[in-house]
């Protein structure tokens, strides 16, 4: 549905252009990509921020290996929990 956009350091997802068929959600890293009806509401402004990134980046459908040393998603969850005031 060329609903991705790959920016310099992560991608976007197009949400005029996604048609919430879930494929990505399914192949996802864990807890990376909600559907929309699942996306917590803390993370709601992220629709905006993707809406307004896919306008300056290319689409893709390329799939690419994962950054050498990603975060793990433990440290993620420590991170958002302080962000956000929420248990980890």
């Amino acid at each position: 549905m060329e609903a991705f956009h790959e920016g310099p350091e992560m991608l976007y997802i197009n949400p005029s252009t996604c048609i919430d068929c879930n494929l990505c959600v399914a192949s996802r890293p864990v807890e990376a990509i909600y559907s929309e009806h699942e996306l917590p509401e803390r993370y709601k402004d992220w629709t905006r921020v993707n809406a307004e990134e896919c306008e300056k980046y290319p689409t893709t459908s390329t799939k690419k290996t994962p950054s050498p040393a990603p975060s793990p998603l433990a440290q993620w969850k420590e991170i958002d929990a302080q962000k956000f005031r929420t248990k980890p």
